[in-house]
């Protein structure tokens, strides 16, 4: 077979570095023709099915590349990093790590191995090529923001801030980094610096809508809800098609309703979600700790000294959060299930091993679906984010297989005889709306106590602590 000529190939490749894309696919088709194996067209034509998506296409050229130079470097790294694209992250990680073994010292390979380490869960793996890259290659601004990705995955907060500050400080628009830095800054408790960085992403791309995003959230979770509407309407704006656009919508809306005095009987399922995934990481800590919040103390002693002998059965925890109910009865109850709506939340919980069992569900939806029969129904701090909690009350009296105790906690309201939504975007509940409910499926009331809830804006919130026999 004669050899393609010198002429052809600058040919080939004037077309792609100018881009000119269309005519450079049909030149190369018409050159693999008679030249099915020549390495330089092979690769102008994986890079071209890479570029028009057909990734399939790309990776059974890359693999024929291989197979005619399988001492390729550039080859394993570009193959893993079509498989990267393909999800097919084992595939990937093993195609890195080829590369490194033809070249130690190839910190684009280690930086993206760490990246797909991260999403495999391999955590320290990740950290550490991630580390390696940027040793090979200091100014290495992608190693640096990957590298805050993993140190943020394992809450390792302080050092993953660092690491987004030296990407910028290389790269000063580096947006992502500025992103992820606010979302840093917020899991550290730090709202007001995660605000500051939020903006500095919306100077650097006005129409960046992930930072008006975050920004609405911190907002709606400091009270702000006029300022979480605003940027709420501008995520729409930027990106009406979006489905995170239209939720927020809905979000937007609920958030409207309480400024302007609407009860509505629940808020969106999607706000609820969003809210607790996105403050995960510093719930605890702030609810416990600046808002001196301890009702999950409160139930839980109540019900273990006065009502059980120490002794609770089996318990449902409704809302479980990131456990504060559980670990309290851990010792005392002969199992324990947790619900809760957010991922994260079960997440956190998960880590304090009190629990037989979690389940990422809503918890209307665990009561009607699943077979229930429990001693003891917990819920605290769980209805101001519901509302109308009758269908509840009725699920529980007509599912569970058994007598029992349901004791739960609410914003307590004393002027109105249903449940308000507030101005905080929660709802209150009144001792009257409590009682009706009681008197409709038959509950009998054997505890009520007006408690401090929390504080907000530096006074208290009462809440009611109801313990109900059925």
């Amino acid at each position: 077979m004669k050899k393609l000529s010198q002429k052809k190939i600058e040919k080939l490749f004037h077309l792609y570095r100018n881009k000119n894309y269309a005519r450079t696919k049909i030149l190369a088709q018409s050159l693999l023709r008679d030249y099915p194996d020549h390495p330089f067209v092979l690769k102008v034509m994986s890079s071209l099915l890479n570029k028009e998506g057909l990734l399939e296409e790309s990776a059974i050229i890359y693999k024929k590349l291989i197979f005619l130079n399988s001492d390729d470097c550039e080859l394993h790294f570009n193959y893993a990093n079509v498989l990267d694209k393909l999800q097919k992250l084992s595939s990937a990680e093993e195609s890195y790590k080829k590369a490194i073994s033809l070249n130690p010292n190839f910190a684009d390979a280690y930086c993206n191995l760490g990246v797909v380490e991260h999403r495999l869960e391999k955590f320290k793996d990740a950290e550490s090529n991630l580390l390696r890259a940027i040793n090979i290659k200091a100014n290495f601004p992608f190693a640096y923001y990957n590298l805050g990705n993993v140190l943020r995955s394992l809450t390792r907060y302080e050092e993953a801030k660092n690491m987004y500050l030296k990407a910028i400080d290389i790269k000063n628009d580096y947006i992502e980094a500025f992103n992820n830095l606010a979302l840093t800054f917020k899991d550290l408790g730090n709202y007001q610096e995660a605000i500051n960085w939020n903006k500095r992403a919306i100077n650097i791309m006005p129409n960046n809508y992930k930072a008006y995003n975050n920004l609405g959230s911190i907002y709606n979770y400091l009270g702000k809800l006029e300022d979480a509407i605003e940027c709420y309407k501008k995520v729409s704006s930027i990106k009406p098609d979006n489905i995170d656009s239209q939720q927020l919508q809905l979000e937007a809306q609920h958030l409207l309703s309480a400024l302007e005095g609407k009860t509505t009987s629940s808020p969106p399922r999607e706000y609820v979600e969003r809210l607790f995934d996105q403050y995960a990481t510093s719930f605890e800590n702030n609810l416990v700790n600046e808002l001196e919040y301890n009702a999950h103390k409160l139930i839980s002693n109540i019900l273990i000294n006065r009502f059980f002998d120490k002794s609770l059965g089996s318990v449902l925890d409704l809302g479980c959060g990131t456990g504060l109910v559980g670990e309290q009865i851990s010792g005392f109850a002969k199992k324990i299930i947790g619900v809760d709506l957010s991922r994260k939340m079960i997440q956190k919980a998960k880590l304090k091993n009190v629990y037989d069992d979690l389940i990422i569900e809503d918890i209307e939806s665990y009561l009607k679906n699943k077979n229930i029969n429990f001693d003891v129904f917990v819920s605290t701090d769980v209805f101001i984010y519901i509302g109308d909690v009758t269908e509840i009350f009725r699920l529980i009296k007509s599912r569970n297989r058994s007598s029992g105790k349901f004791a739960f906690t609410t914003e307590h309201n004393s002027e109105s005889d249903g449940f308000t939504l507030e101005t905080s975007g929660r709802y209150s509940h009144s001792k009257k709306y409590i009682e009706g409910l009681c008197k409709k499926f038959n509950f009998k009331m054997i505890f009520f106590e007006k408690f401090k809830l929390r504080k907000e804006k530096g006074d208290y919130i009462y809440g009611g602590l109801y313990v109900l026999d059925f």
